[in-house]
């Protein structure tokens, strides 16, 4: 995922260029080149053109995400049709032979992640659907203390935890689990450390809470 990552922050130049000028109309463009690229594929056997869905399909859910504030205000019934779409198109491509699995697991004829396919494009349309229909419980439900802080600190470590967890695996198969816990335990006691006298040369410049 770390690739995938790299590869729309190069991106983004461009996505911005066509998010300003053709707005909401890039994302069915980008979904017609998933559709395309699959077809390409798995219909008329061309293997290669797979990993063109990797720009493609990430960049759509990217995109999606520049609409996010308009999508939060669009009436429910775009988030039913989202959902509605995203669950029946997933039921047509099982149809259809593509794998129930979203990630690659052993015994699938292939991968719907490496590289993604129009299942990811379906799944996507699906989950931006119930994030419109859950918005106005979740706005309120963030509006408490406890739930906004520890949203807080959840969106703190999900980016590096998504992005480095199969690096991180691979890792603890090449030096041994018992290895890989004594490294991420010094390396979270050297962060604890590092932490607490930060706060305490913090607190000995400035203490009476004046600002520095």
């Amino acid at each position: 995922m770390l690739r995938c990552w790299l590869l729309l922050v190069v991106l983004l130049p461009v996505s911005l260029w066509l998010h300003r000028r053709l707005g909401w109309i890039v994302l069915p463009l980008l979904a017609g080149v998933v559709v395309a690229v699959d077809v390409a594929r798995l219909g008329f056997g061309v293997p290669w053109i797979g990993w063109v869905n990797l720009a493609v399909v990430w960049g759509l859910a990217h995109e999606a995400g520049f609409h996010h504030d308009p999508l939060m205000r669009a009436p429910r019934r775009v988030g039913l049709a989202l959902v509605a779409a995203g669950v029946i198109g997933l039921t047509a491509l099982l149809a259809v032979g593509y794998p129930g699995s979203m990630v690659g697991v052993p015994g699938d004829k292939w991968s719907n992640m490496s590289p993604p396919t129009v299942a990811i494009f379906a799944l996507t349309m699906l989950q931006v659907g119930l994030m419109r229909l859950g918005h106005p419980a979740a706005s309120r439900l963030l509006d408490h203390r406890v739930a906004s802080r520890a949203l807080s600190i959840a969106n703190r470590f999900a980016m590096p935890v998504f992005l480095f967890h199969m690096s991180a695996l691979l890792v603890a198969q090449a030096i041994g689990w018992p290895a890989m816990a004594c490294v991420v335990g010094t390396a979270a006691v050297i962060v604890a450390v590092n932490r607490e006298i930060a706060r305490r040369r913090h607190a000995g410049e400035n203490p009476h809470g004046t600002p520095c």
